[in-house]
């Protein structure tokens, strides 16, 4: 996954065919295999930017200054809150309540894989842990 996470997320923030987004907006269509597949390549792409190795030493958050690309920033930021914003909306509460606690932990795992991208820090002390399958 390491080596290919850019192709798959410029296919998932462009909404490409088969895409989580695609099909969470039109079909209204929460696809788990689809939004594992979303999430895998942005965890790929978190350790690919994780900044501590990239920090001199002694030297705090904010010392890395290693530009991002502008299309991985704007996906990054887009699905943190969109996904949420879209399948909180009273038209997928029949879809969401059953599994609420699973779109709550999803809903958690993007915005937390956001802070890591804009940040260059795991928010996790583990990451295996906080980014476990779900």
């Amino acid at each position: 996954m390491a080596d290919d996470y850019s192709s798959v997320l410029a296919h998932e923030f462009s909404a490409g065919d088969g895409s989580f987004l695609l099909q969470l907006r039109t079909a209204m269509m929460w696809n788990k295999a689809a939004f594992t597949r979303l999430t895998e390549a942005m965890l790929a792409c978190c350790w690919a930017h994780d900044a501590r190795e990239r920090r001199a030493e002694r030297v705090g958050v904010g010392a890395d200054t290693t530009p991002l690309l502008r299309w991985l920033a704007d996906g990054f930021w887009y699905v943190s809150w969109f996904v949420r914003d879209w399948t909180t909306h009273p038209a997928w509460a029949e879809r969401t309540a059953p599994e609420q606690r699973y779109y709550d932990a999803a809903y958690e795992r993007l915005f937390m894989l956001a802070a890591w991208f804009f940040d260059g820090d795991c928010p996790y002390t583990d990451p295996a842990q906080g980014f476990a399958p779900m």
